[in-house]
């Protein structure tokens, strides 16, 4: 079983490559200065059943009213949904997780362990599954957002980019579950912080219950951690709203030199606004050859079949790297482009 997301982006990488297929958010790095001291190193027992009391707190004043589970990262709370559907499903009825293309390309592994078929073509559910609905709030990878006239109803929203510095524009359609991630909301990627919202009780029993059988719950100082960046930012709002522009600023500055990279090499490119990520697709005269043009930049791309795509010579492009570290690797591949 190979999660094509996480191999490329943890497979053995040259110091010298520059690395446009991570999925980190390392923009956020410069910006977000949370002033927070490393805790010295005590003894502690296993963390408590759905989180800590005090994370859950600081995640209460954002999720009123709704029961809250906190994961090992994005991914585990996506695990402890799917698993709180099955064990709520009817006996032997075949489950799929299902997710339209392009997709996060960690869909189709997490479906896998899940035990359950995933799905990126609607038709083929139809009189077949039990489908688990999926939808991603900015879509990873081609940025698509929930607009005003989405009507759609969804078992799981992934909000892992639920934030403005991703130009998130505040909408969510119906759903029961929610999934949220540190890692893309402050930078804390090493510390695998995610958490699940619903309203629904049982989902969130089964979800913490997933939790609790298969990692005995979350890193107690990664929590504590959490918590206490989560009450700076409500105690400091003005102050990390100017920060998170500023980030914001990097993540657009990256789309635009992107765009001024590629441009005229590309078919379906934009400058990217919205998520992460560029999506896009090479022109016919290079797709034979653009594999060998990246290995030559020493430049890493995500591989559009990993996300879904039918077509070949789409490729996802991390934005996500610091303006510098960007524009060097788009001058490296604008250099072998122009030869």
């Amino acid at each position: 079983m190979t999660d094509p997301d996480s191999y490329l982006v943890r497979g053995a990488v040259p110091d010298d490559t520059y690395n446009l297929a991570l999925g980190e958010p390392r923009f956020l790095h410069k910006h977000l200065l949370f002033p927070v001291e490393p805790e010295v190193l005590v003894q502690s027992d296993y963390p408590p059943h759905k989180g800590s009391g005090r994370l859950l707190e600081e995640l209460g004043w954002l999720y009123p009213g709704k029961h809250v589970v906190v994961a090992n990262g994005a991914k585990q709370a996506l695990l402890a949904a799917f698993y709180a559907y099955k064990e709520m499903g009817r006996a032997g009825v075949k489950w799929s997780v299902y997710h339209e293309a392009p997709h996060w390309p960690s869909y189709p592994t997490l479906a896998e362990l899940s035990g359950v078929v995933f799905q990126s073509t609607p038709r083929l559910l139809i009189g077949q599954y039990e489908a688990i609905t999926v939808k991603t709030l900015i879509n990873n990878p081609d940025g698509r957002i929930i607009e005003p006239n989405d009507i759609g109803n969804y078992d799981v929203l992934d909000c892992a980019y639920g934030h403005p510095v991703y130009g998130w524009n505040g909408l969510l359609p119906d759903h029961e579950v929610s999934v949220w991630s540190a890692a893309k909301l402050f930078g804390m990627s090493g510390d695998r912080i995610g958490w699940l919202v619903t309203g629904n009780k049982e989902i969130a029993e089964l979800a913490a219950s997933y939790i609790e059988k298969t990692t005995s719950g979350v890193n107690t100082r990664s929590q504590a951690l959490t918590a206490d960046v989560l009450q700076f930012v409500r105690e400091n709002k003005e102050l990390t709203d100017r920060w998170y522009r500023n980030a914001r600023g990097d993540l657009l500055t990256n789309g635009t030199n992107m765009f001024d990279a590629l441009y005229g090499y590309c078919y379906h490119l934009h400058r990217s606004n919205r998520g992460m990520f560029s999506w896009f697709q090479v022109g016919s005269d290079l797709r034979d050859s653009f594999d060998a043009i990246l290995k030559e930049a020493k430049v890493m791309l995500v591989p559009g079949k990993a996300c879904g795509a039918t077509e070949d010579g789409w490729y996802r492009m991390s934005l996500g790297n610091t303006p510098e570290v960007t524009a060097a690797a788009l001058q490296s591949l604008s250099e072998v482009l122009g030869r």
